[in-house]
């Protein structure tokens, strides 16, 4: 396994210890490999087709607009303007 480090409000941190107190789980990071195990299942069906952007504010799929930059969400009419980024060298 490999160790990795997270960033978390103290509020999630003081309820993940609340869990491993009452025994739901023997450790904090047995607690987050369950929380990403179920979020990694959660969204399995997006991880099958990584081209498919999805609204981050409802989760529908993205569209193209008028515009080849701008994608829109048909379920809240967000908008969102893509950005063209540099691949590290």
């Amino acid at each position: 396994m490999e160790i990795v480090s997270v960033c978390m409000p103290d509020k999630y941190l003081e309820e993940l210890e609340e869990l491993v107190r009452e025994g739901w789980f023997p450790n904090r990071s047995a607690a987050i490999r369950t929380a990403v195990y179920l979020l990694l299942r959660q969204y399995g069906r997006q991880a099958r087709r990584p081209w498919e952007l999805r609204c981050p504010n409802c989760g529908h799929p993205l569209r193209k607009a008028n515009h080849a930059s701008v994608l829109m969400c048909d379920n809240c009419g967000a908008a969102f303007r893509l950005k063209r980024t540099r691949r590290p060298e």
